[in-house]
């Protein structure tokens, strides 16, 4: 999305003057950023020392809700998309939840150590 934010724009929605529409660009490349913002903090999260099993549990079910409510959106504008773009959405929405889910599942709790 901030690479090549035409290409993406022209790669998942049906509306093919989306990606040479100047404000639709913009917006693509600054959620891409935002992406790589979030991407990065959540990187610096779980390399830190000082960072819990309880606080990396919480973190994890956060980020599976945040991908949930991307679901959900996805959904909502099902009828924007190509198809083969919101499938492929869907399966990387899948993973990525269920993957925060399953982490979150097998870290142990810090209290019932103590």
């Amino acid at each position: 999305m901030f690479a090549a934010p035409a290409w993406f724009l022209d790669d998942q929605f049906k509306d093919e003057t989306l990606a040479s529409n100047e404000g639709a660009i913009a917006l693509c490349s600054i959620i891409g950023m935002l992406c790589t913002v979030i991407w990065t903090f959540t990187y610096l999260v779980r390399t830190a020392d000082c960072v819990d099993d309880a606080f990396l549990k919480s973190f994890d079910q956060a980020t599976a809700f945040a991908w949930s409510l991307c679901v959900v959106i996805d959904v909502q504008k099902k009828e924007q998309y190509k198809d083969a773009a919101f499938q492929q959405n869907m399966i990387l929405y899948a993973a990525l939840v269920g993957a925060f889910l399953y982490q979150a599942s097998t870290r142990d709790d810090d209290k019932k150590k103590k």
